[in-house]
């Protein structure tokens, strides 16, 4: 199994839920070049605050 480890540091303008989804985004705009060559799925972004409070509680897990 693979993982990434993201350190999130924040000087507190932005929440570290809201720095971490920026990095994510950052992240696939970057990686975005493979989906042709690997035909990568691409999940639809939701705007639900629910997977805020989700995303913090799969965080503190880990």
């Amino acid at each position: 199994m693979k993982k990434i480890v993201f350190t999130i540091e924040t000087d507190g303008l932005v929440s570290p839920i809201e720095a971490f989804k920026n990095s994510l985004e950052a992240m696939y705009a970057q990686m975005s070049v493979f989906n042709g060559i690997l035909d990568i799925a691409v999940i639809p972004k939701s705007e639900s605050s629910n997977e805020d409070v989700e995303l913090g509680k799969l965080l503190q897990k880990c």
